[in-house]
Parts: structure tokens; sequence; C-alpha cells
């Protein structure tokens, strides 16, 4: 160096600043500052708004002038603290972290510090360089030169941090950061070899030290990890990192390599993260100075300053924290922003300064110190968990040495100060917050932010910035249509997220978030699943790629096929029409019919009309494919095609047509996730359930809306409790269930429903479309039970019918042919009065006329879509069960029987087949009593005999509705109680028709083993029109909710969708008897046919064959011998013993009671 006493060992003091901050950084057009937060993935919510033309402008300057406020706030306490520091205590060099100092405050903080014959150098972190007139004149405050500013305008970069480094002569440098964060990297990184050198040390004098210079490598962050080859061979005696990293591990490296070259580090880092230190060559034998088990210590989470001296140019290494000389070692650990004197960390500061007053006095009276019970309390106050981590660490330090017998005056001295926030930085805070001047030409005019004495914590001023920001996005919410809603709906979001909070006044929004979040998880779980069976597949059948295009409709009435569901493939998303000029994959869609490609360049070369350009230009690889359309019952039980799946392989002839049932088969098992995706592919669906990731009912997502709409009413600590329910209209029942709530409300106390005689029915006949019921219990004229809302303190209702036949924009709904809107439900809402004064929101405010009609919309309009993907589901599944043709017919029932017990949650459910006038169960889950099975067999008397028998061991309660259903075609049934006779059942063939169940009627119920055990009931009959197959019923125990009439419909669709089964089932069964007949038969004239008929040999193996595997193939092979069986018997030449029967065999009597049809 150049120094003539460049050899010698100096003492430099140095104070690391560990702030948690918000930031200053510019990271292309976002400025952090007019951010309401700092996201873990760096999405700029208000910036993304401005660039959607969004008006969110005031919300920027908004967010920048509290953030600013805040930070002069911050800063003024810890100059003030740095100022009353004593002359032999003062830091030479002082080092802040990344994005810590706003550049309106960097004039000040220079003045500020350099007074009083003191000069230290300032590392003032990084902020964002900005290409403004503001900027600028703050840049020309600090007398940095213009040259300077041209070169930085010369960084090619989108995002340019910069250090400044204030030098005690009064010179500014601006340093640039040469290697960007990953959060600042906005597009393609500049290549390795364009990269600028990063910087050089500086030569810095020391004031204190008569001027004597040395040098001081910085970095910013990620520069220090560039190490290698920095600085060329220019000496430093010093090297200093301002950083804002969540892992300061990643540095050791350089600490550990910079010690064992004698140098220490000045590591720096943000106080939400913690672990500033400085890193000197020390002794690993001995303890270090904070205990932290590492080879020098650190600062954990939080504020604070480190203050220590430090050898440099010195070839010695540090014993422990104090060095050996007899000049004095300064370390100080401390917190420097003022916080509440109510706080428990203030008493245990106060508490710590009067120990070490205690001590002092005994030591300077010659008594001795009771080490004891000093270590006693220290660790009590250390067990308390009240102190903040760094008096955690201090404390500690100090029970240490007390445990050891040791109570050094340096320590105590230090810690205790340390520890000690003086009563005096609260008072003057506010006063030099005014008087704090920040920049002469500062554009940003100082605002009233509401600070108190004490700034608020960061996350508080964080959810304090969203909690204003999510208002003001609401209201502009509120005026957009459904069309501009992706952009809001995305920042809203992410703002909710920070609010620790609920936010007053946005009832519409909170439900409107909910609905987007719930079909967010539907559509992610249909993707996963999906993407699942989809890979599968292609293991399954050996091939290199798989697609699923989903058919979408299209506003023009036409459709498209998308593929968003692949796997192996080099594209995210492919489009094609559904017509052959969609290539392979659209012919399969307009054809209707699958596709084996053995050889697909062959195609290309033959100028094939359907090979698919795709594949030449994407897949360039693929040789074979094949391709298989997917089919799911329509609204009228035709099939609707929903997807193509598309299966290439790199080998030519990988696949075959023999494949292809197996490969639908199989790829049938997609189709319930296919009919959600659909959904979410459809424009203007307010609500998006998967049933098996929701639930196939409504009430978990209802009791999710009830909860947002009353916890979106907070006001303050003191509001009012909101009780919200929505109840359901049965009027063929003439009752009121719950479908959700959010906590037992008013009349929902005990009972499961209410009548018409109640406050909910009275205002549900008295209200009209559009109508809302609002007041106290003495403005509502409905309401009654006055004595039981004074004991409940009541204060407020609201309620409002529920209609069904509208859409959110309010409009009916003509294609569901609701041309006139029908009530179907309520939704109500109580206020209950509060110890405390009520809220500062006003309650009729958050929840006006219009919002709670716009609610009502909202609520209706997602129940519709909710059913009309829940129909198409449970559809999808019942025609994914009859098309597995690999199972036996008995374990398709078993699978039908579990498909309808899931649809409709019931407790149990059993399939029954009618054949002539025999009831008989097929499949049965039975029904649960408690803890063990109710089978209670049914004694029929002659008046039931002559009607038809009922074969079954679970139904003797329930024998009357499934009776009824038996005999009449196409009828469905449902009761709520099981056996209350109150109730009426309606013909869903016509709503006008009601009978009742009464003791009298033939069909009536009966009755329950005992009082308690009633049960809710759904049946429907499936067959034609002129007779029934068989009877499907569900049954739901006392405590779940009842059966309601959307529940009569889906059943009703999936009956007669299973039609067919039950009719092939009763013809299998019907074939199977008369084979295992025909094989008894056989059997007993075996000798006979074996000695005279030998050709029958292979008849009587296929019946030994179907009979033993019960596939319908083998039984419809042995139909082929019905012709020469028939000639057979009839032959009148042949000594045929016991041949009975007529001819074609037609009514055969094989003696076993049983008469079998023309099979």
């Amino acid at each position: 160096m150049s120094n003539e006493n460049s050899n010698a060992r100096i003492d430099v003091r140095v104070a690391v600043i560990q702030l948690e901050c918000h930031p200053c950084f510019q990271t292309g057009a976002a400025n952090m500052l007019a951010e309401p937060f700092i996201e873990n993935a760096r999405k700029q919510c208000l910036q993304e708004l401005a660039e959607n033309d969004f008006p969110v402008e005031d919300l920027q300057t908004y967010c920048k002038e509290t953030y600013l406020a805040w930070h002069r706030a911050r800063i003024v306490s810890i100059v003030n603290w740095l100022k009353e520091l004593e002359d032999d205590e003062f830091p030479d060099v002082i080092v802040f972290p990344e994005g810590a100092v706003p550049r309106q405050f960097l004039n000040c903080l220079y003045k500020k510090l350099n007074k009083k014959g003191r000069s230290p150098v300032i590392f003032a972190g990084t902020h964002g360089f900005e290409n403004s007139l503001e900027a600028w004149s703050n840049y020309d405050d600090l007398k940095v030169k213009p040259t300077d500013l041209s070169q930085l305008l010369k960084e090619n970069s989108e995002t340019l941090s910069i250090l400044p480094v204030l030098l005690p002569n009064g010179d500014v440098k601006l340093l640039p950061k040469k290697a960007l964060s990953p959060f600042e990297r906005t597009g393609i990184g500049v290549p390795e070899k364009e990269w600028p050198s990063i910087n050089m040390p500086i030569r810095v004098p020391i004031k204190r030290l008569g001027g004597t210079k040395i040098s001081i490598l910085p970095f910013v962050c990620a520069e220090a990890l560039q190490f290698v080859g920095v600085g060329g061979n220019a000496p430093f005696d010093l090297i200093v990192i301002a950083s804002y990293d969540q892992s300061p591990s990643r540095f050791s490296a350089l600490w550990e390599q910079m010690s064992l070259n004698q140098i220490p580090v000045v590591y720096c880092n943000d106080g939400a993260v913690g672990g500033s230190r400085i890193h000197i060559p020390m002794d690993a034998r001995t303890e270090n100075w904070l205990e932290s088990g590492q080879r020098s210590g650190n600062l954990p989470s939080g504020d604070g300053i480190i203050l220590a001296q430090i050898a440099l140019r010195s070839n010695a290494t540090n014993v422990g924290v104090s060095r050996v000389s007899l000049s004095k070692y300064i370390l100080k650990t401390t917190s420097v922003v003022p916080e509440n004197p109510d706080a428990y960390s203030y008493v245990i500061a106060n508490r710590l300064l009067e120990l070490r007053e205690q001590i002092s006095a005994k030591r300077l009276e010659g008594h001795p110190i009771d080490t004891q019970g000093l270590a006693a309390e220290l660790n009590e106050l250390v067990q308390s968990k009240d102190a903040t981590p760094l008096q955690t660490l201090q404390i500690s330090r100090l029970l240490s040495l007390a445990r050891n017998g040791k109570t050094p005056e340096r320590e105590w001295n230090v810690f205790a100060d340390a520890c000690l926030i003086r009563q005096t930085e609260y008072n003057h805070a506010p006063p030099l917050m005014q008087k704090f001047d920040i920049a002469r030409k500062e554009l940003v005019a100082p605002r009233d932010t509401g600070f108190s004495k004490y700034p608020p914590t960061l996350p508080q001023l964080e959810s304090d910035a969203a909690t204003h920001c999510h208002r003001r996005i609401s209201v502009i919410l509120d005026s957009l249509n459904d069309t501009s809603l992706s952009a809001v709906l995305q920042v809203r979001s992410r703002l909710a997220k920070r609010i620790f909070t609920r936010l007053p006044g946005a009832p519409t929004a909170a439900v409107r978030q909910l609905f987007d979040g719930i079909s967010a998880e539907a559509t992610n779980h249909a993707n996963i699943s999906l993407t699942n069976q989809l890979g599968a597949l292609v293991e399954c059948f050996q091939a290199t790629s798989g697609m699923l295009f989903v058919v979408q409709s299209e506003s023009s009435g036409g459709a498209s096929l998308v593929a968003r569901i692949m796997v192996n493939t080099p594209v995210r998303e492919i489009h094609r029409p559904a017509s052959d000029q969609g290539g392979i994959v659209g012919h399969v869609a307009s054809s209707r019919s699958p596709y084996v490609n053995s050889w697909v360049s062959n195609d290309a070369l033959n100028s094939d009309p359907l090979f698919d350009p795709f594949y030449r230009q994407t897949i360039r690889s693929t040789r074979g494919e094949i391709c298989v359309p997917l089919f799911a019952p329509d609204a009228v039980g035709n099939d609707e095609l929903v997807a193509v799946v598309n299966l290439e392989s790199r080998i030519a002839g990988a696949f075959s047509a023999i494949q292809v049932p197996l490969l639908q088969a199989a790829a049938s098992q997609m189709i319930p996730d296919i009919r959600v995706l659909q959904a979410a592919l459809c424009k203007g669906t307010s609500l998006i359930a998967h049933p098996k990731l929701h639930g196939w009912g409504a009430k978990s997502i209802l009791d999710r809306v009830c909860f947002e709409i009353a916890t979106s009413y907070t006001g303050s600590d003191l509001s009012p409790s909101i009780s919200a329910t929505v109840w359901y209209a049965d009027m063929d029942k003439e009752r009121f269930y719950v479908r959700g709530t959010s906590r037992y409300d008013f009349e929902f106390v005990a009972d499961a429903y209410i009548d018409n005689d109640s406050f909910i029915g009275r205002s549900f006949h008295d209200l009209g479309e559009g109508d809302c019921a609002r007041g106290g219990i003495d403005d509502l004229p409905a309401f009654r039970r006055r004595r039981k809302a004074a004991r409940m303190e009541l204060e407020r209702a609201i309620v409002a019918p529920l209609f069904v036949g509208k859409n959110s924009s309010g409009s009916p709904l003509t294609s569901q042919g609701c041309a006139k809107p029908e009530k179907d439900g309520v939704l109500s809402l109580y206020s209950f009065k509060h110890e405390e004064p009520q809220g500062e929101v006003d309650f009729n405010t958050v929840f006006s006329d219009e919002r709670i009609r716009r609610l009502t919309v909202m609520i209706r309009s997602a129940m519709q879509d909710f059913f009309e993907v829940r129909r198409r589901v449970a559809l999808a599944a019942l025609f994914r069960c009859l098309k597995m043709t690999y199972l036996s017919p008995q374990m398709q029932a078993d699978h039908l029987r579990d498909i309808f017990q899931d649809v409709f949650e019931a407790q149990a459910c059993t399939l029954f087949e009618k054949h002539t006038d025999v009831l008989s169960v097929i499949s049965t889950s039975g029904i649960e009593e408690g803890n063990g099975k109710f089978n209670v067999a049914e004694k029929c008397d002659a008046n039931w005999r002559k009607d038809f028998s009922l074969h079954h061991s679970d139904d003797a309660p329930l024998s009357g509705l499934t009776r009824f259903l038996a005999e009449h075609p196409t009828s469905v049934l449902r009761k709520v109680d099981v056996p209350d006779q109150r109730e009426v059942c309606v013909d869903i063939r016509d709503p006008k028709l009601r009978f009742c169940i009464v003791p009298e009627n033939r069909v009536r119920e009966k009755g329950a083993i005992s009082p308690s055990a009633h049960r809710g009931f759904l049946g429907a009959s499936a067959g034609s029109n002129e007779q029934v197959y068989g009877v499907i019923r569900v049954i739901r125990s006392q405590q779940c909710k009842p059966f309601v009439k959307s529940d009569e419909v889906l059943i009703s669709e999936m009956a007669s969708y299973c039609s067919g089964f039950f009719r092939t089932f009763r013809e299998d069964r019907d074939l199977g008897f008369s084979i295992q007949a025909l094989d008894r038969w056989l059997q007993e004239l075996n000798d006979y046919v074996c000695a005279n008929l030998p050709e029958m040999k292979l008849l009587l193996t296929s019946i030994r064959y179907a009979v033993r595997d019960d596939r319908r193939d083998w039984q419809l092979r042995l139909l082929s011998y019905h012709t020469a069986g028939s000639k057979f018997l009839l032959n009148e030449n042949d000594t045929f013993p016991q041949r009975r029967g007529n001819v074609g065999w037609k009514t055969i009597d094989f003696n076993d009671g049983r008469s079998y049809p023309d099979q």
C-alpha cells in the first residue's frame, strides 16, 4: 500500500445495522416502495393492474408515501442512537443492508452523521436507480458527478440497483450491482462473457486515526458469490457485503477463505432473516461472543446493531471476545427502533438495568454477590419466552457467566445498556420525525401516516397497506363486468393472503373469491388426476407420448378440441377443430370412430388427408398412433363426445386394432374428471366443484359461503357477531331445511328443520323477487318470538329469498325452461349484540340491499352450476361402470350400488331386480343401526302375497314405498322421516299429483323398530314406461341431511339410464337358470349321451364352462346349439327317456318349481 504505515495494525470500529425493511428496489417498471408488500415470487400486484390499464396510481402513491414515512421514522431512531454514542465508541464504518435506505434519505443521513468532527464511511444499502427529475435532484444534493450519472445510464440492464458509498471527504460513489438476484431478473440474463468486472477496492481515510487510509472491497449480495478473480491484484483490508438474502449460509465459503487470509468480513443482511455478523479470524477453541455455535456470532432475526472494534492488518488470531491488549475493545449489540414501553421486552430491559445497579452497589460496598440467585432470576427471564431473540442471546451470555460465579463489570455494562431502550427515545422520536428533513426538492409530500409514538412493525404495516388496497380493488371489482376480472381477481387474492384481520365491507367480494378458490381447486384436482391416468395409459400401452383432447363448446355453436393434459410432449397446449380438418384427432371426433395408424410417415408421403401436420413439425419421431373417442351421456341419455385420447409411439406398428376396445375401456375411467374439466372450459360458469374433492352435496360449500359472509363484516375487534344461513324451501313437505350455515342462528338451534309458521317461512311467502326485509326485532312484522330473541341478544335481521332460474347477471336462464323464476330458498343474516360498542363500519352499509341481492344471485347461480356438474359427473360414473363389460353382472351391480351410495351420500343402498311378481336383492350395503346390522325379515300376509312376494333381509320398515316403486314404472318417491305419516309423496311426472302416506293407505310404511329409527328414503324404479325392471333405494339416517327435490330429479335420470342394466341382468339370470337346469338334466343322461351321441360332448363342455365362469359370451355361444338341441329333442325315432317340454323349449318343466321363458 502507498501508506507509510501500511503494515501497521489498525483498529477500526464497525457498526452493522440490521433492519427489517420494505426494500426500495426497482424491478423493471415496478417500484417496490409503491407495492403493498414484497412477495417471495416477486409478483408486483399494483404494477400488474397498472399494466392492464386499471386506475391504481393513487394506491401506488399511498403505498410509496406510507413506506417512505415508515423508513424515515426508523432511520431517525438509528441516527439518534448513533449520535448519542461517545467519541471512543462512534463507528468509523457504518453498513446498512440491501434496500434499507431509500434514495430520498441519503442526503439527510450524510448530514446528520457528519457532525462534531465525526466523518464515518457509510455504505447506505442499495436502492433502485431511476432516471427521473426527482432522482436527479436527489443526486445533485449529494453532489454526485454528472459524469457518474451518465455512466450509470449506459448500464445495459432492465433492473439497476446501486450502492451509495458516502465518503468522509464529501465524495459519493454510486456502485452499480453487477450480479442480479433471482427476483431482479426480468428477462434473459446477460451472457457470462459480457459480464463487467466486479467493483474494485475503495481507499477511504479514517479521520479518527489521522487520515490513515484503508482499502474496503464492497459487495452487493450475489456479487460476493462471484469472488473468483475479483479486484485483480489490488490489496484490500476489509470486505463489506450489503445483502438481502434468505440463506446467509451460502456466503460461508467466502467467510472461511477470508479468515484464513486474516481479512475480516462484515456481512449485513435484512432483519426479516437475520444472520448479520462480523467474521474475524478467531481461535476455534474458545467461545465466540454470542455463543451461536459458529466461529463468529451472528444476529438473530429482527432489528439490531453490532458495534465492534476489529483489528486490520494483523497476523494474530483473536482469542475469545476480548483482546489481551490493554486497549479498550468495544462490543455491543442493541435494538434501536423504539418499542411500546408496555411491551414485555421493555419490562425485561428495565429489570436487567435494576440488576446491574444492584451488582454495582454491592461491588462498591465490597459485599459478595449472590451469583446463584442471580443465575436463577436470569434463567427465569429466559424461560419466560417474553424477551426478544436478541435479548435472549444477551441474557443467556450473562446467565452463563453467573453460573460460573462470574459477574464481570464490562459484560454487564455492555449487555444491560444494549437491552435497555431508554424512555427518552420514545419521547423524542415523534419530534425528530417532524424535524427530519428529507431532500430539498422532494416531490413526495409528507403525509399523516397515522403513526403513533412508536412505528408499527413491518407485518402490521403491510397488512394495513394490503387492507387499504383490497378495499379499493373491491370497489373496482364491483364496477366491472364478468369478462374483465382475471387480473383483478389474481391481485385481490394475493392481497387477501397478506391481510391478518378480516376485511369489512366486502361480502360479495369474499364470496366471489371463495368461488374462485373452489373452482381452482376442482380444476387442479381434475388436471392432476387426468395427468396421472393418461400417464398410466402411456405406460400400459407402451406408448411414447399421450394427449387428451377435451371437447370445448364454442360461442358460435361449434366445438373445438383442446389438449392441456399431455405426457412427454414438447408443447403445452394444442387447439384442433372438431372436424376432418383437425387432422387425425379431428377425424376421430367427427366420425366418432377410433383410428389406428401403423406408419405415420407413409401417410405423409402418400399425402393422406388424415395426416396431421403436427407430427411432422413437432414430434418428428412419431411412427405409430392410436386414437379413440370417449363418450358420456347427455341430457337426454344419448352418447355425447367429450374427449379424444391420442397415444403415439416411435415404433412403427406399435398399435393394432385389437387394442382399441381395451384402450376405450381403460380410458373411460377418465370421463368423470373430463366432465369437471369441461365445466372449467365453459365460459360463464360461476362455480366448479369436484365431487371427489368437495363432496356430492352442497352443504360443505354453502357452509363456507355462510362463513365468508358472516366474517366479511368485522369493522374492528368490537364488532357484533354475525350469523348467516342458507335455507332450502321444500314446499312438497312444507318445511325449510338448513343447507348451509356459519353457526347456529336464531331459529336453527336444535331442530333439523322449521315449518311454515316461522320467521323464515313467513318471510319466504311474503317477499318477492329482489325484495329484502331488514330491521330490528320490533321492526319486522313477521317476527314473533321476541322473548327468545331478547335472551339471545338478537339485534338485527336481514332476510332475502333465493330464486331459481337466474344467472349471475340476473337474467332468466331460458335454456332450463325457467321463464318465470321460482322461489327456492332463503338467505338470512342475524346480528347479535356485543358487550362493547359496535364497530366503525355500519352494518347496513356492508350488507346493503344491493349487496344482499347480488349475494342471492351469486349463491343461486353457483348452486345451479354445482348441481349441473354433479349431474354430469354422476352420469359419467354410471357410463364408466356400464362399459365394464369384462366384469360379471354381479360385480357391475356392486359397482352401481357404490356409485348411488356415494352420489347421494347415503348410509345404505340396495338394488332390487323385479322378476314377474318377485323383488330380489341383487346388491346391498345393509342398513346401519347403531353399531350393528339392521336385518329384520318381513312377514308378508295374504293381502301382500297376492300382489307379489318380497325376498330380502333388510327392508322391513321400508317395504311400503319399495313395493310402490316396484308396481309403478318410472316413479320416484322421497320421504324425510320414515315412518312419519304427516308427509306427502309427489309423483315426479306430475307435481300436482300428490298422495298422502296414511295408515289407511295400502302403501303406507309398516313402522320403524323404535321411535328413533327414522330414516330418509329416496327410491326410483328403473325400466320402461310400461314395465319395471328394478328398483334403486338409498337410505339416510336421521342425523343426516334430508333428501331434497334435486335428488329426486337426479336419481330419476340415473335410474332411467340404468334400466338397460337391470333388463340385461334379468336376462342373464334367466339364461343362467336355464343353463343350470339343462346341465342337471344332461348330467342325469350323461351315460346315454356319451354312449349314443358323442357329438353332444362339445355341448356339455360348453355348458359347464358357461356355468362355471358366469360369462355371457359363453352363454350366447350355447345358444348356437339351440337349433340342434331342439331337433334332437323332437326326433320321433329317438328312444330318448325322460323327454319333457313343448316344441322349441318354450315351457320346459324341470321339476324345480320354476317356470322359464323362451330362452
